[in-house]
């Protein structure tokens, strides 16, 4: 393809890479969506707007969760992370197509070209049709995005055991709490629906395994996890020990560590 078909971008700067020194003028060409070549050119062929400008790689956002929505529109204010977190049960039901486009367009427009997203699902009767969306939004904005599957499987209220907030709750309450509880999407399920979302996945959309953070799944589901990602090659994503109660949970349920614990089953891996 020659260059008078393709976009041509110059710049007085160039940082190619984060190992490599900034270099002088340089021209890009994009064909087809796509970068096939990086070149010198002459400075006397760059206009002085152009001159003042930098060519680097995109950057990558290594955790978000697509929020085309703030919490802070819908009342969730910035808190600590056990009583924000049900506040963000305030948001209302969104277009899941548009709430993801919306997202990665700010990030595009930023200039971010790849996102680690930590879907969170506003229903899990709907993660499927969720994951759709976000995978033709991520094609419509042209934006990489690994799609983190969310596996969330114990603990919905309390770090631990929920029969003693029985003591400080309606009996009614308390037993709702427990069906919830009971009603969560066990491992095997989730990885047969994470399965059929795998025809969503294309050039910009792939899958990753998302334990949503070690006190919200079972140690059963995390051993799963592992076995899963080092049979097919998916990374795992998750929040690690994010406030001190979780890191007491932690120091609690895995005495000998929990990072060991994880390297023991084969979570941890060098990708």
């Amino acid at each position: 393809m020659s260059d008078e078909t393709a976009l041509v971008v110059r710049a007085g700067h160039l940082i190619a890479s984060a190992d490599q020194a900034p270099a002088g003028p340089h021209e890009v060409v994009i064909a087809h969506g796509r970068v096939v070549n990086v070149r010198p050119v002459d400075h006397g062929r760059l206009t002085s707007d152009e001159t003042r400008l930098l060519l680097m790689p995109a950057l990558a956002n290594a955790h978000d969760h697509g929020r085309g929505l703030g919490p802070l529109a819908f009342g969730a204010a910035d808190q600590p992370l056990e009583t924000w977190l049900p506040d963000l049960a305030r948001q209302p039901p969104l277009d899941f197509y548009r709430c993801a486009a919306t997202a990665f367009s700010r990030m595009a427009e930023s200039g971010v070209g790849c996102v680690n997203h930590c879907h969170n699902t506003q229903s899990s009767q709907t993660l499927l049709a969720e994951a759709e969306a976000v995978s033709r939004a991520a094609r419509d904005v042209g934006v990489r995005v690994a799609f983190c599957w969310p596996f969330f499987d114990a603990n919905p209220f309390v770090y631990g055991d929920l029969a003693p907030l029985a003591a400080h709750m309606d009996a009614a309450e308390f037993q709702e709490l427990k069906g919830r509880e009971a009603s969560m999407r066990d491992c095997a399920t989730n990885l047969a629906l994470m399965d059929q979302a795998r025809a969503f996945e294309h050039a910009l959309f792939t899958l990753q395994y998302h334990p949503v953070g070690p006190q919200w799944v079972q140690p059963a589901t995390l051993a799963a996890i592992a076995r899963a990602s080092t049979e097919d090659g998916r990374r795992v994503h998750m929040h690690l020990l994010e406030t001190r109660h979780q890191r007491a949970w932690a120091d609690q349920r895995y005495p000998d560590g929990l990072l060991r614990h994880f390297d023991a089953i084969g979570l941890l891996s060098p990708a």
